[in-house]
């Protein structure tokens, strides 16, 4: 990936330097492409991997597989296996969700329903009037905001999940505060949890639909919300 580690030739030119260093573990190198299936570069990678440590006179324990690696090709699972996204239960493939490999999410991402507004067509909800309503509706207001490290990008339609029901963010997130449509919740009450991602909602999905990716959603979570575990 040409970030840290040497290069196949650089490897070889110096192994010697350090082939009695007892601080060596193992081997490793990290695929770049492997949550693209069928990508040649993942075989390279691999082919490239194999050839080196043959080269190097010294049997050490290998590791290669991300969890794109671990779930699609076994033969490149050598002696450790990292496994990252999907210990939180997600896929690492963009077309696939969790679920799909018998995985869990570890993480649930909730907030209280704080008021509920009874709002008159033609208004508008939060900054830059983005929402209009198109009826007489109730709105919703959710605690949790882009301080909390929710994603300001998220486009009205974001899914939610509300008494195990879904419905959607309208208007643009504000740094503590977040608007939902509740028509169709008319049995909403002060203080209801809301699931911004997690049991019932794959969180595949509301990264898919604010464009970004799911890690970006679980690292992004502030040190203000209360952690539960």
């Amino acid at each position: 990936m040409n970030r840290l580690g040497f290069s196949d030739q650089v490897l070889l030119e110096n192994f010697s330097r350090i082939a009695n260093s007892s601080d060596i573990m193992g081997m490793m190198t990290h695929f770049s492409d492997a949550d693209v299936l069928d990508n040649p570069k993942t075989m390279q990678q691999f082919t490239k991997f194999i050839e080196i440590t043959t080269k190097i006179n010294k049997s050490y324990p290998c590791s290669l597989a991300n969890s794109a690696a671990i779930l699609s090709w076994p033969v490149a699972h050598g002696d450790w296996v990292r496994p990252g996204l999907m210990l939180y239960g997600i896929s690492p493939f963009s077309n696939s969700l969790g679920q799909d490999f018998n995985l869990k999410p570890a993480m649930t991402l909730v907030a209280k329903l704080i008021a509920i507004n009874s709002i008159n067509k033609n208004e508008t909800i939060g900054y830059a009037s983005r929402f209009i309503c198109p009826e007489d509706m109730l709105v919703g207001v959710m605690s949790i905001g882009y301080a909390d490290g929710y994603p300001l990008n998220a486009p009205d339609g974001t899914p939610v999940l509300l008494n195990n029901r879904r419905t959607s963010i309208i208007g643009k997130i504000s740094m503590d505060m977040t608007t939902i449509d509740l028509r169709g919740h008319q049995d909403a009450n002060i203080g209801d949890e809301i699931i911004l991602w997690g049991n019932g909602l794959p969180i595949e999905e509301v990264a898919k639909k604010t464009g970004v990716i799911a890690w970006e959603l679980l690292t992004s979570v502030g040190n203000r919300v209360a952690r539960l575990y």
